[in-house]
């Protein structure tokens, strides 16, 4: 596969459509058993690179786009079309944020935030809801239990709030790369797209 691009640019296209095979959840989900094999060479999964040019160009910039969301100062667009202002304002001072055992309204598809005497509710899709990563449901395992009152000590505020708007915000825009990733790495899985051969 010839890019006619130098090494350097090559090596960041590659480092890009790596990535991004790897976050797409076909593959995750074709090669789920094998993911974690360490001592089995012949049995461990492989990263499929296909040979055409301009499909190899078109992951590799998904992958890049999703390395993206990863960076501290990543501001996301509001695609879940939040009234950041509004919510803000919802915020009580002294809002002492709790990590309840469950903080969702699946029904009404919300995120609920609560100190044990007020409760605040955002929108929140159920697919996001149910984000698991690693064993971790991403939003009450991880983004309120390190935000919470007992493992920060601190008051929730205004400054918190947004920074959760960006966050589902973030990961919902994560959401729609990876469906995006995953109608150009289905094909490559199901063999209609040819790939390069490795050479032993």
């Amino acid at each position: 596969m010839m890019l006619g691009k130098n090494e350097h640019e090559s090596a960041r296209d590659l480092v890009f459509y790596i990535y991004a095979v790897l976050c797409s959840q076909v593959y995750l989900d074709e090669f789920e058993g094998a993911l974690f094999t360490v001592n089995q060479s012949d049995k461990r999964a492989r990263v499929p690179v296909v040979a055409d040019k301009d499909i190899f160009l078109k992951i590799a910039r998904i992958g890049e786009k999703i390395a993206e969301l990863e960076k501290v100062n990543y501001v996301p667009e509001n695609i879940l079309n939040y009234d950041y202002a509004k919510i803000m304002a919802e915020v009580p001072v002294g809002f002492e944020l709790k990590n309840v055992a469950h903080p969702f309204d699946a029904e009404n598809e919300q995120l609920l935030l609560t100190d044990g005497n007020e409760t605040i509710r955002i929108k929140c899709p159920l697919s996001l809801q149910r984000l698991n990563i690693s064993g971790y449901d991403v939003i009450k395992s991880v983004w309120l239990k390190f935000n919470s009152y007992d493992f920060t000590h601190c008051e929730f505020n205004r400054d918190d709030m947004k920074k959760l708007l960006n966050f589902l915000n973030t990961i919902a825009t994560h959401e729609k790369m990876v469906k995006k990733l995953d109608e150009e790495i289905a094909p490559v899985l199901a063999g209609e797209v040819k790939l390069i051969e490795y050479q032993n």
